[in-house]
């Protein structure tokens, strides 16, 4: 019954809320934490560009890639090592036994309605792997069965399809 909802012109945009480890609803501004949100909006205005590329316009984040497209991209938040920022999507775990870490350019950003950048410590949360920060990914909540394709095209014979 969603799709048959109609937004009038009396409708306004709700306050940012962040639910933390104390599992209460505060507002960003209220949160003990410094927090930031990267919106939709800027997500798909920059549709090529990978995880790194835009994690690397927050402040406090370092993005170091060790070559060309696809290499390891290391995320050095507020001076740690790189193994130390968590890479949660939708509460996964994104970040590897072995190496600790995510592979950013493989991470696909089709369909995040926004990510959530947690900066300094949240091992108490988040263990081990969190002792510089989180990086959360959120995705969009299903709406519909839809069927879509997408297919972008790069420099250096790069490409991406999704069905």
């Amino acid at each position: 019954y969603a799709d048959s909802t109609v937004l009038d012109a009396n409708s306004a945009a709700l306050p940012l809320i962040v639910v933390t480890a104390s599992k209460t609803p505060q507002a960003i501004d209220q949160v003990p934490a410094r927090i930031s949100v990267i919106d939709e909006k800027v997500i798909q205005q920059s549709p090529i560009a990978d995880l790194g590329q835009i994690l690397q316009r927050e402040a406090a984040m370092n993005v170091v890639q060790s070559g060309g497209i696809g290499q390891i991209t290391s995320v050095f938040t507020r001076g740690t090592n790189s193994n130390q920022t968590l890479m949660l999507k939708d509460g996964v775990r994104l970040n590897t036994g072995s190496q600790h870490t995510a592979s950013l350019p493989f991470i696909d950003l089709t369909n995040v309605s926004r990510i959530e950048v947690l900066k300094g410590p949240a091992s108490v949360q988040y263990g081990s792997d969190a002792i510089g920060g989180v990086v959360q990914l959120i995705s969009d909540a299903p709406t519909k069965q839809n069927f879509f394709t997408t297919l972008e095209a790069g420099d250096q014979s790069t490409y991406k399809a999704i069905v």
